[in-house]
């Protein structure tokens, strides 16, 4: 064995081991802290490189002041399959959002234009900061409504975060879809770190 194993009645001789029950009731407070932390509901990130994440940094977003005043976004599960990011964004659609009643007054309709919000809150929620900065949109290259989001149904936004090109640019391709099955939108849309596309 290489290291230190800090024990209450070690009897293997130092640095083997070493005894420091101080220590090792800290330790054991720390694992139970990151065990209850660990089955909370919204972990930051899930099932990274299947545990092999030497070398990775992860950053979660703990500050949501860029998503105010709309929370687009309920729950987000981040997965990593074969160098891919993706990610899975929900949102209940409820009438009394303050949004909804003006969306339209004669036919209460969610905007499609949260639809992309909630794609944007959850690249920014799934990468986090690089350099200071959050990602943004820099281009919609495609964009289809299909079907409305009403009251009562749940926005399901299951996205695919491509590998970064040039200029720490990446694409995000993503559909949204009701609980009922049917395909609200289909996305495609260029983000990047930094400026983005709007003047």
């Amino acid at each position: 064995m290489t290291g230190i194993i800090h024990s209450v009645n070690a009897t293997s001789p130092p640095p083997a081991s070493v005894i420091d029950p101080t220590l090792l009731t800290t330790a054991v407070d720390d694992m139970e802290i990151a065990h209850a932390d660990a089955g909370r509901m919204f972990p930051d990130f899930i099932d990274l490189g299947a545990g092999l994440i030497s070398g990775l940094t992860l950053v979660p977003v703990r500050d949501f002041s860029f998503a105010a005043p709309l929370s687009a976004i309920d729950h987000l599960e981040v997965h990593e399959h074969e160098g891919r990011l993706t990610f899975q964004a929900t949102k209940t659609i409820t009438a009394n959002d303050p949004h909804m009643e003006a969306h339209f007054p004669d036919f209460t309709i969610f905007p499609g234009v949260f639809i992309l919000e909630g794609l944007r809150q959850g690249v920014i929620s799934a990468l986090g900061e690089f350099e200071g900065l959050l990602p943004e949109i820099h281009s919609v290259r495609a964009l289809h409504f299909s079907a409305p989001l009403l009251p009562g149904d749940q926005m399901i936004l299951d996205a695919i975060i491509e590998p970064a090109s040039t200029e720490n640019s990446f694409e995000v391709v993503a559909c949204c879809r009701r609980n009922d099955g049917a395909i609200a939108a289909r996305l495609k849309v260029e983000f990047g770190y930094g400026r983005t596309g709007v003047a």
